[in-house]
């Protein structure tokens, strides 16, 4: 039977705009990266504080005087800072 209702795999770039099929993205393009794959508004002025005051944001990459990110870091960043999958909104995370 057909598989016409299974979702494409997480890393198939298929249905992702043309931009985010990129290795490196400018900070709008990231801003809208992040935007996607989080589920709510990262600002490229978020990204630009980031940068400058905190070191929370994800890593980057300076191209003479411009700033890109690495899709693989923008994806590992937002990886890392996923919590433990829970089945429930009353799990704490103490349960062995």
């Amino acid at each position: 039977m057909g598989n016409e209702n299974v979702p494409a795999a997480a890393n198939d770039d298929s249905e992702l705009p043309a931009f985010f099929r990129r290795r490196l993205l400018t900070p709008p393009h990231a801003s809208a990266y992040l935007s996607h794959h989080l589920g709510c508004n990262v600002a490229v002025a978020t990204l630009a504080k980031w940068r400058c005051l905190t070191s929370f944001g994800p890593p980057f990459h300076k191209v003479m005087r411009k700033v890109v990110y690495a899709r693989d870091d923008l994806d590992a960043w937002i990886a890392a800072r996923l919590g433990k999958a829970q089945r429930s909104t009353s799990e704490t995370g103490d349960a062995a």
